[in-house]
């Protein structure tokens, strides 16, 4: 009879099995890590450009320029203001999450509207984010809302060291006459609207006067925002999300491409 033999696997083939077969599943877990960093980094530019996209639907598409209360209050809504870095937030605790507050501008509806760019018009209807609600006290002329960047992505300046947090807001508000929507850019510098609250005096309304006087010089200019994957770190994959100057609607907010070198229009946040 013939005799069968069996040969098994020596310890070298086993533990090159093992390692070949550990090297692969690295490679594939490292592979769909990659591919989710990619996709949640993606969705956070998407989500913030088309936060701010929002904006300008939000200020051109109002169905009636009453503010709430109806035609007795006298109010017209006017625009939005949008604040980057406060230190609080709506609760007058530390902004933590470094969301981005946005208020709404209400002026009077029928103001005797001075000539002249659409900030001294907006103050010749008294525009301001506060109204007088009596007894010294003042508060929010329309909802407040705020937006938190997913992921906890940072939203940064175009500054490549160190990366900085954007300090400052955007105006995109309608002339009282006219009601074409207009951007203005404040970079630089902080609005604490949050802090005002407590104010028992009423804060200033939207005079370009007072705001350059108090180094709050609002620009029509384009505006970049870099979109930092990790916020606490120097990272190459900044994506720009731009306003361009003169941004009448939505179609003014730029997602520009990564490897995007064309000079002088290309991306800033590299």
């Amino acid at each position: 009879m013939m005799k069968k033999f069996r040969r098994g696997f020596t310890l070298v083939e086993v533990g090159l099995f093992l390692a070949v077969t550990g090297m692969l599943f690295v490679g594939i877990v490292m592979g769909v890590q990659g591919s989710m960093f990619q996709q949640r980094y993606n969705d956070s530019v998407q989500s913030f450009a088309d936060f701010l996209r929002s904006i300008y639907s939000q200020t051109s598409n109002i169905e009636s320029q009453q503010a709430a209360g109806g035609g007795r209050t006298g109010k017209a809504i006017y625009g939005k203001l949008v604040t980057f870095g406060e230190e609080l937030n709506l609760e007058g605790q530390s902004n933590n999450d470094k969301a981005i507050f946005i208020y709404t501008i209400v002026g009077e509806a029928d103001g005797d509207i001075k000539s002249g760019d659409v900030l001294n018009s907006l103050y010749s209807v008294n525009a301001n984010v506060f109204i007088d609600k009596g007894d010294s006290h003042y508060g929010f002329a329309g909802i407040v809302d705020q937006y938190i960047p997913r992921w906890s992505a940072g939203i940064q300046t175009t500054e490549a060291s160190p990366y900085e947090d954007f300090k400052g807001a955007l105006l995109i508000i309608r002339h009282p006459r006219s009601g074409t929507v207009f951007t203005y850019v404040l970079e630089g510098n902080t609005i604490e609207i949050n802090s005002m609250k407590s104010e028992m005096s009423m804060p200033q309304p939207l005079s370009k006067e007072e705001l350059e006087g108090k180094g709050l010089n609002f620009k029509i200019e384009d505006v970049d925002f870099c979109v930092n994957p990790e916020p606490e770190k120097a990272s190459s994959v900044r994506r720009d999300v731009r306003i361009i100057a003169g941004a009448r609607n939505s179609s003014g907010v730029e997602l520009v491409g990564q490897d995007d070198d064309t000079e002088g229009v290309g991306n800033r946040c590299k």
